[in-house]
């Protein structure tokens, strides 16, 4: 359980803005504004180096709801080189049919009987899979994040892991539980050998 610190800020200033801002200044990270280039717009997010020297991860934090039903979304991310060919998606769910569709991924079965009953999983090597959700600790970070959603996909000569979830009442609490998550997958990523010393 973590504690709850009350958010202070400007009445103009956004909570998802704010929020940022004070993950950044408490966390060791970089606040990056939103901004255009040319006519691609990049929205805000929090730049927070890896220890290992191997890249960076970006927070982000966006409103996702109406005012009835308000959500944030959250999502962390981290891009490298890979060195072997692996994709998959993670959800918490009852129900395989939640997970996307994609037919070149495989169902694959967990670690031990805890995760299988709570989450699905699909991917390219199934046993490559089971050997990354076995990283210590990394179970019990995804207990932590509850609806967490991860997923590994190629995006050119890059990889990209995704760490995303949803709350109503967002806090710092909330993004380092996500950020917790994303160490312990590329962790253990890294540790068997799937990201390139200088991506």
């Amino acid at each position: 359980m973590h504690t709850v610190k009350r958010l202070r800020k400007p009445w103009w200033v956004s909570k998802s803005k704010a929020l940022l801002q004070q993950y950044a200044e408490t966390h060791g990270g970089i606040y990056v504004p939103a901004s255009f280039k040319g006519w691609k717009y990049s929205g805000q997010y929090v730049r927070k180096e890896l220890n290992q020297g191997i890249g960076a991860l970006h927070v982000t934090l966006v409103d996702s709801g109406s005012d009835s039903s308000k959500q944030w979304s959250a999502a962390v991310k981290f891009s490298f080189v890979p060195r072997r060919k692996l994709e998959f998606y993670l959800k918490r769910s009852r129900h395989p049919l939640a997970l996307p569709f994609h037919p070149e991924l495989r169902p694959a079965s967990l670690p031990h009987s805890a995760m299988n009953k709570a989450y699905h999983a699909k991917a390219t090597h199934p046993g490559l899979l089971r050997l990354i959700l076995k990283q210590e600790g990394l179970y019990e970070a995804l207990e932590l994040l509850p609806g967490a959603y991860v997923k590994l996909g190629l995006k050119g000569n890059r990889a990209v892991l995704t760490i995303s979830a949803r709350s109503k009442k967002p806090d710092l609490g909330f993004l380092e539980a996500g950020v917790k998550v994303a160490v312990h997958f590329i962790d253990a990523l890294h540790e068997h050998g799937f990201v390139r010393e200088k991506a």
